[in-house]
């Protein structure tokens, strides 16, 4: 007997579902394969885009980093220039101070100096009272016109000098050192010791004080301060002779004298000491 016939629908249907099941394991394998390519697209892409980030960062932080260079840079070379400009300000400083100071020096030694001077020229001061006083004993001589005539011409020679030389180094000295002129007559050495101690007294109480000189052309009874400026140097002499009575010298006057070549020139006064000091009271 013959088998049966097969009929062409199952075989069709067979065929068919052999067909779908390739396509479906190509589609299987189709999306295997698509998978991992887009997922490593998008892996790749999302790192680009990240290391493309990282060095925009980079390059920014690197310029960041130059810029911070740059300005430490250029601060330290303003440091070194305000360093520099520092050191030459001090140098100069230090040069001016040097200058200052031996200026400083030259001026006090000139000070000095005229000081000295001022104290030696004073000293010739007490000549012209030596020299009135020898003009007067030569007026008690016979035929002293001559002679009256030459001492009163070099009293008034020497008053004149004087002056004008006092005026330019009092000019010359600073204010604390314009003081008045103090000149000391004793009639003999007894005297010597008092007027010892009024000189310091007088020292102290701001007034220039010469050498003690001894005269013994005029005697007189109490200590006199004589003073040839009436409206200038009338309340100094009395601080004279009020330091004077301090002293132990009771007594003591000032006196106006009209003295024209004593007047001229810087201040002065003269203390004729009558008799020593006593004790200063306590």
């Amino acid at each position: 007997m013959s088998p049966p016939p097969v009929s062409n629908t199952d075989l069709e249907q067979a065929l068919f579902k052999a067909t779908l099941k390739e396509k479906r394991l190509h589609r299987n394998a189709t999306l295997a394969l698509l998978v991992p390519v887009i997922a490593g697209g998008v892996w790749l892409a999302y790192s680009i885009r990240e290391v493309t980030s990282w060095v925009t960062r980079s390059q920014q932080i690197q310029q960041r980093e130059a810029s911070v260079l740059e300005r430490e840079g250029a601060a330290q070379r303003q440091v070194a220039e305000t360093n520099a400009q520092r050191a030459e300000a001090e140098a100069r400083a230090h040069t001016a101070q040097e200058a200052e100071a031996a200026a400083k020096k030259r001026a006090d030694d000139i000070e000095q100096g005229l000081v000295k001077v001022r104290d030696e020229i004073g000293g010739l001061g007490t000549f012209l009272t030596e020299l009135g006083s020898a003009r007067a004993k030569a007026s008690k001589l016979m035929a002293s016109e001559a002679v009256e005539g030459q001492l009163g011409e070099m009293r008034t020679t020497l008053s004149r000098t004087l002056a004008r030389i006092d005026k330019q180094i009092d000019a010359a000295l600073p204010q604390e050192e314009q003081k008045a002129r103090v000149y000391l007559f004793i009639a003999d050495e007894q005297l010597r010791e008092a007027a010892g101690a009024l000189k310091t007294q007088l020292e102290s109480s701001g007034f220039d004080v010469g050498s003690i000189s001894k005269s013994t052309g005029r005697r007189i009874e109490a200590t006199e301060v004589r003073y040839f400026q009436e409206t200038r140097d009338k309340a100094d002499a009395a601080r004279i002779v009020a330091i004077l009575e301090k002293l132990g010298q009771t007594g003591s006057r000032s006196v106006y004298a009209s003295d024209p070549d004593q007047a001229s020139g810087r201040r002065k006064f003269q203390v004729w000491v009558s008799k020593p000091a006593s004790s200063p009271p306590r």
